[in-house]
């Protein structure tokens, strides 16, 4: 996982869309223990929402909704508030 949060911050767009799209599919696999990982990988991912390319943000939204079935929706709302 920390290999994931570093991911996060590549300068290169189509290795964050890999780590984004990667994230969504752990929390599909996972389910609800992928919340003790919340913290350290949701919250990097969160802010790449304000990415100037469209693609980015729609893999970081479908990802968030993956997280949101599988801890609920009520914990993406409160990492999103940060």
């Amino acid at each position: 996982m920390e290999a994931l949060k570093a991911g996060m911050k590549e300068a290169n767009k189509a290795v964050i869309k890999a780590y984004i799209q990667l994230l969504g599919l752990l929390a599909d696999a996972i389910g609800a223990p992928i919340k003790q990982w919340t913290k350290k990988c949701l919250v990097p991912m969160i802010f790449n929402l304000s990415d100037k390319q469209s693609l980015v943000r729609q893999d970081v939204i479908d990802s968030m909704n993956k997280w949101a079935e599988a801890i609920g929706p009520e914990q993406i709302v409160t990492y999103t508030c940060i």
